[in-house]
């Protein structure tokens, strides 16, 4: 059975930008795993957890600290957190493995510094072998803001592959967009309340149907 692995900063970030690929995979028989790295508040984990029992995947939480300005690891410990991502999969190998965007400015207006250090440590593990079949097993989040300057999003027309939500599949995600803590003051930044379609991309990157590869 095809195993995947989404690796992010924080408690809505799998949902965002990858919730339809999530279930869509799980139907067609996916085994996933979703690990949030910097999520050390209480109502933060336990929306994280819920959206992991609802998608039936198995949930990872780590409480490293949240910032977004300043430069990546500049707040939490780079060997620290490859240490405890490396305990958390347990030797396990993955068919593909997700993370955040490698864009200069991420998935919106602004680089995110939590999700630099998710993104980098994905990449380190991939590119190692430590957690499957190198590099084109691991595809990046492909979002680009709309406006030139402003923060809501869409997938990148160059992204690689997309995958259109269906319109049941777009009320599910944004269903649980609007159940996010801080989703008012947060989310509506983004396109609120959520991206379609989902967008990826990847050095020699393959995803299974029903991904749908740019021409």
């Amino acid at each position: 059975m095809p195993k995947a692995i989404a690796i992010v900063a924080h408690h809505d970030d799998h949902i965002l930008w990858m919730g339809g690929t999530i279930q869509r995979l799980a139907v067609s028989g996916w085994q996933w795993t979703v690990v949030a790295m910097c999520m050390p508040d209480p109502a933060r984990r336990a929306y994280f957890q819920h959206c992991c029992s609802v998608l039936g995947v198995v949930p990872v939480m780590m409480d490293f600290q949240d910032y977004m300005s300043g430069d990546p690891f500049s707040g939490n410990n780079r060997d620290q957190m490859r240490s405890r991502l490396v305990d958390a999969v347990r030797s396990q190998t993955f068919d593909l493995v997700f993370t955040h965007s490698r864009s200069a400015h991420g998935e919106y207006w602004a680089r995110h510094a939590n999700h630099v250090e998710a993104r980098e440590l994905a990449w380190e593990l991939v590119n190692n072998r430590a957690l499957g079949a190198g590099l084109p097993s691991l595809a990046y989040f492909a979002y680009d803001v709309i406006y030139g300057t402003g923060t809501a999003t869409c997938a990148r027309t160059d992204a690689t592959y997309f995958l259109p939500l269906t319109y049941p599949e777009l009320l599910w995600k944004c269903q649980l967009c609007r159940l996010v803590p801080d989703a008012e003051s947060n989310l509506r930044n983004l396109a609120y309340p959520c991206p379609n379609p989902e967008g990826f991309e990847g050095d020699g990157l393959l995803l299974p149907a029903p991904l749908v590869r740019r021409e």
